[in-house]
């Protein structure tokens, strides 16, 4: 057994409780270079912008939407995607990539074709990179998470802030430097931790919760991205700079009343509870714009804002649904990411391209100002329409597969491709894979037969593949149900493949999975 103080079991995948300081640390470094490479590719984007219809920096909100469908297309091709190795690749490539982009834009090098193309690879670049951060940061708990996100913001603001008053050229390397501390961060936490290779297979529950949640935050970043897209319309370096070094202020003072909050709170601390605090606030600084105009520069710092923090809980957030165990974080992530980004950039299509044309006095700045506030309204509304509480709770409740082992939960995660390769636990005793590791009772192993009978009939399993589902169900190897059945390893290895495409899942424990949604209908 594995030690409890260590590692828990939780939807086939193992979850680390137990970075160490030294493990968190570089989190915490690294997510701070993360967010301080986000606000320098987003920063460098703003100028170039400006005037332009469909701008550079819709071009890389648009590209960070597609995030979900490379992710998807690559799972389906390759399920080992979240390999240590490729995982590494993948960051460097990213982090590299969106880096020298950034660089090019910023020393305006480029020809004005060339600038879209730089933002779509900053754009994608940056979506990759959170998606990839949260692979690491979903093997702490769900308060270590909160702790590391709030440093990890006064960090980046108080680097920000240091980097902003160095001159173009430490602004010009802002870029390429946060980068480097974020992969340093990563690759360091990488090392020590388990990235989760979760399935695709989703069968949630409360789903219209979900999708209420989504949409509520689809439609906060559509209404700041609104602001994002008429502040780019007539954005000037000089204006550019003094922005950004308010909204680095104002993130500075956000992070620490976050992390204060987590000194306070500690695990009560959670990012739905963020989310619900986030909502007032941000509809009341859509309402000081109409009201106090005379202000009109702090509102735009904090809403501009708005949008990093948006991003950083529903990071946390997502993260959060993926733990409680209704859907993989190889597919919520990039889904909501998608979502999130989408709506952001849509936001700036309008503020940018759609608002001028027909905004050409106060009166329609006005009108503007009003439907972006009553946007972030129904968004409050639908967030606060329902008990969305218990659907994310603080820490997850773990819950080992049903007769699967510890060691064959960590180590094996079977696939329609392993046709030539063995897994530790088919080597083993053959008295030890004769017999599941953990004996369910009488009833549930009854309930999971009527569930696996069911399964059969469905999908019209022949009688063989139906006597594998179900010793796959009841936690044995394939090397086990061969000596079962009295078969061939490779045979017993076919007709699994052949029940993971008839049912359409991908490894042993989806198959686990959908089966015991079939035993509470």
């Amino acid at each position: 057994m594995m030690k409890e103080n260590t590692t828990k079991t939780c939807m086939g995948h193992t979850t680390s409780h137990a970075f160490g300081a030294c493990g968190q640390a570089a989190t915490a470094i690294g997510l701070a270079g993360l967010l301080a490479w986000h606000s320098a590719l987003s920063n460098y984007l703003f100028a170039p912008s400006a005037g332009m219809a469909v701008s550079p920096l819709f071009a890389a909100f648009f590209s960070a939407s597609l995030l979900v469908a490379y992710c998807y297309a690559s799972y389906r091709t390759d399920s080992t995607l979240l390999s240590h190795a490729r995982l590494a690749a993948w960051f460097i490539a990213c982090i590299v990539a969106g880096s020298v982009a950034a660089c090019l834009v910023a020393a305006r090098l480029l020809p004005t074709w060339s600038i879209y193309v730089a933002a779509v690879i900053t754009g994608f670049s940056w979506a990759s990179c959170a998606f990839l951060w949260a692979g690491i940061t979903a093997n702490s708990s769900l308060s270590d998470t909160f702790r590391n996100l709030a440093c990890a913001l006064v960090l980046a603001s108080a680097a920000d802030i240091f980097f902003m008053h160095g001159g173009d050229m430490r602004s010009t390397i802002a870029a390429p430097f946060f980068g480097a501390v974020s992969l340093a961060g990563f690759l360091t936490s990488l090392t020590d931790s388990i990235i989760p290779n979760d399935q695709i297979l989703v069968r949630p529950q409360n789903t219209h919760a979900y999708m209420r949640i989504g949409t509520a935050a689809t439609l906060f970043a559509g209404a700041l991205g609104v602001t994002a897209g008429s502040t780019a319309h007539a954005a000037t370096e000089t204006g550019m700079a003094a922005i950004n070094e308010n909204v680095s202020l104002v993130a500075l003072i956000a992070g620490v009343i976050a992390l204060g909050a987590w000194l306070v709170l500690r695990e009560r601390a959670t990012f739905i509870g963020a989310l619900r605090i986030f909502v007032p606030v941000i509809v009341g600084i859509m309402l000081l714009n109409i009201v106090a105009l005379d202000r009109a520069q702090i509102w735009l710092a904090a809403t501009l804002f708005s949008w990093r923090l948006l991003c950083i809980i529903m990071f946390g957030l997502l993260i959060s649904v993926s733990k409680r165990g209704v859907i993989s974080l190889a597919l919520i992530f990039p889904a909501g990411w998608s979502v999130l980004c989408g709506g952001y950039a849509l936001g700036i299509l309008v503020g940018q391209s759609l608002c001028p044309l027909y905004v050409t006095d106060s009166q329609g700045v006005f009108v503007v100002v009003v439907g972006v506030a009553m946007t972030t309204v129904i968004g409050a509304m639908l967030l606060f329409g329902g008990n969305t509480e218990n659907l994310i709770p603080a820490e997850p409740s773990f819950k080992p597969a049903p007769n699967e082992t510890d060691s064959e939960t960590t180590h094996q995660n079977e696939t329609p491709g392993e046709n030539n390769e063995s897994t530790p636990n088919d080597s083993a005793n053959p008295s030890e894979m004769l017999e599941p590791a953990a004996t369910a009772s009488k009833s549930d192993a009854d309930s999971l037969d009527a569930a696996c009978s069911k399964v059969a009939e469905t999908f019209h399993l022949t009688e063989r593949e139906s006597e594998v589902m179900m010793l796959l169900v009841h936690g044995h190897t394939r090397a086990a149900i061969a000596k079962k059945l009295f078969i061939s390893e490779n045979t017993a290895r076919a007709h699994a493949k052949s029940i993971y495409s008839k049912l359409g899942v991908h490894s042993k424990q989806q198959l686990i999975d959908y089966v015991e949604t079939k035993t509470k209908a």
